[in-house]
């Protein structure tokens, strides 16, 4: 961490020291308060604190600008009589929103997913999920919509591994590597020779014969990763080998849905690569952990993929939703220690606004310090906070969007649902005048409106829509 901090002047450092032994004293209070058992944000916002002030000495003493001992800490009469602090008030000025880069102390992140040295908030169940998983070599699905924290969860999952992946005895251990899919990985060799080196490049130090093999191998695919399906097999055996290098390799990938985009369809075949993974997986050589915006079911399920039904892959995986923050952990995160902290009031207003969505919250929290470091009133603070949500939590539209092409989608590709409507729509319009008068009619016709409805939306299938058609009235029973 300590890196990140060596283009601030010594000035800066001294500064963000002070402030972080200051952080670390008030939550070090909080955590007393509540006796033998703190919360567990309060615990890993300690063990942050901690972390950054170590670095910051550590940046310090190359400079030679401290000795190796603590800096004092600030007195408890100073600690009873704190600055004040800017006010919000209503008079908007006329100047427009400060921005971003103008607040780096801020501790909250919009735009981008967190980094490991970055606190995580209310994943706790998320991480025991994956690692109990992981713990029977079981492939995990990771899903969730766009901007609700997946690529988060996964850098704190890689950083962190000793934290959440616990050593089993009798068991080889998890060797994790990540494929991004959003670096030049073109087609299905190139997937395989980075997933080959990536998996090489973690394994822990052995001196045996086919560490030195593989050794050979690694070097060849940091110049040219590129592997064919044969030789991902061959290497993964070499890795499972209980008389060998005896490990269980993982691969993780975001944004899975990549692989089935109409642009990269020839280069990854379907359904016959996914096939080659299941295969792997079914001979527990690999494990996946696979984060995607939708369920895998519903890609393989996909109407316009005419062979959809022939593969399983998705069924080998264990899925887990990412679900929207609790007030626990929504609370924990608008309260982070920064220089322009939130009031009660404030916390209450952002977490009803941002509903425990893991975007909106950070951007709650940027738009109020942005609004007291500048000075600005609540209505500057409510457009700004507008601003950030349409440009970095644009998940709303994005879901309307693909609502309503799942919708056309199903008109125009579920030939057979939409032929056997056509066929009888003619019979129903006719059984509906006979007897429009009647008033139970009407409501089995608005009935039926809602049953199109949860049809299209998937609640329903279309034999359920059918035979209610039938019991209600009569059509297809003759007579």
């Amino acid at each position: 961490m300590s890196d990140s901090y060596q283009h601030l002047d010594n000035n800066t450092l001294n500064d963000l020291l002070t402030r972080h032994r200051r952080n670390l004293m008030v939550l070090e209070k909080q955590a007393t308060s509540f006796g033998n058992l703190p919360p567990l944000y309060i615990i890993n916002s300690i063990e942050n604190e901690q972390q950054r002030i170590t670095a910051l000495r550590a940046t310090l003493q190359q400079r030679g600008i401290i000795s190796a001992e603590p800096i004092p800490l600030p007195t408890s009469q100073n600690d009873s009589h704190p600055q004040p602090q800017p006010q919000i008030d209503n008079t908007p000025p006329p100047d427009p929103a400060v921005p971003l880069a103008a607040h780096q102390d801020s501790p909250f992140v919009v735009g981008r997913p967190l980094r490991p040295d970055e606190p995580i908030f209310g994943r706790e169940d998320t991480f025991r999920f994956i690692a109990d998983w992981l713990a029977r070599f079981s492939p995990v699905n990771l899903a969730g919509e766009r901007r609700m924290g997946k690529t988060s969860v996964l850098n704190h999952l890689l950083a962190h591994q000793d934290k959440y992946l616990i050593a089993q005895s009798g068991q080889p251990p998890l060797v994790l590597a990540r494929i991004d899919l959003q670096r030049n990985i073109t087609n299905s060799n190139r997937f395989y020779g980075v997933a080959l080196r990536e998996l090489l490049a973690n394994l822990p130090p052995s001196r045996s014969k086919e560490a030195q093999q593989l050794s050979q191998l690694h070097t060849r695919l940091d110049t040219q990763p590129e592997a064919t399906y044969d030789e991902f097999d061959r290497t993964l055996r070499q890795l499972r080998d209980q008389r060998g290098i005896c490990v269980r390799p993982v691969l993780i990938i975001d944004e899975f849905e990549k692989l089935l985009s109409d642009e990269t369809g020839r280069d990854f075949p379907y359904p016959h690569f996914f096939d080659g993974l299941r295969a792997l997986m079914t001979a527990d050589l690999i494990a996946l952990v696979v984060a995607s915006r939708r369920l895998l079911n519903e890609y393989f399920m996909d109407p316009k993929r005419p062979q959809s039904l022939t593969s399983t892959f998705p069924t080998y995986f264990q899925l887990h939703t990412l679900p929207l923050l609790d007030d626990t952990a929504t609370d924990a995160l608008l309260t982070q220690p920064g220089k322009y902290p939130l009031s009660i009031t404030e916390v209450a207003e952002a977490r009803r606004w941002a509903s425990g969505h893991p975007c909106h919250l950070q951007v709650a929290g940027q738009a109020y310090y942005e609004a007291k470091a500048g000075g600005k009133g609540l209505p500057q603070m409510y457009r700004r906070r507008k601003d950030m949500k349409n440009s970095n939590c644009n998940t709303g539209h994005a879901q309307q969007q693909g609502w309503l092409k799942r919708v056309i989608q199903t008109l125009t590709q579920g030939g057979g649902f939409i032929s056997v409507i056509i066929q009888y729509i003619g019979e129903l319009a006719k059984h509906l005048g006979e007897i429009i008068d009647n008033t139970a009619t009407k409501i089995i016709g608005a009935v039926l409106i809602i049953m199109i409805i949860l049809l299209l939306s998937g609640v329903v299938t279309v034999y359920d829509v059918w035979n209610w058609l039938q019991s209600q009235i009569g059509i297809g029973q003759g007579g």
